[in-house]
Parts: C-alpha cells; structure tokens; sequence
C-alpha cells in the first residue's frame, strides 16, 4: 500500500518513483533466527523493496554473517 502511495505522490509532483531506494529493516534477536531470514526477505523483493538492513543479536558469534551472507546473497545476485 505505500509502494502505491508513493508512486501517486512521485507522479503528482513528476518524479520518477524508481530513483527512489525502498528499504526495510529488522533485527535478529538470536543466531538462530538466521536460518528464517531467506524467507523473512523474499516477501519484501517481491513487493519492490530494494534494500535490506539486518541488525545482528548481541554478542559474538563467529559464524553467523558467514551464513547469513550465503543464505541471502542469491536473493539480491
């Protein structure tokens, strides 16, 4: 709905709505939700978003970014 809003905007004042970046953000809360992070995002591509910022969990966990980047870099490849 407010993809559709912002293009009506863009077109009442000319702009072209697609040099406008859509992003949407969320956080992690524990490692473990990294294994669902494909399937949070893919909804959001669908519907034009184009960028993704993902707030990591506290603490250090060594392998987390590793498998976060092989996971969801076919989604934006």
């Amino acid at each position: 709905h407010k993809n559709d809003v912002l293009d009506e905007h863009c077109a009442t004042i000319g702009r072209d709505a697609s040099e406008i970046r859509r992003s949407w953000q969320f956080y992690l809360k524990s490692p473990e939700e990294v294994s669902g992070v494909r399937q949070r995002i893919e909804p959001y591509l669908a519907i034009g978003i184009d960028h993704v910022c993902i707030g990591m969990p506290l603490g250090y966990h060594p392998w987390l970014i590793e498998q976060l980047a092989n996971d969801v870099k076919p989604l934006f490849g």
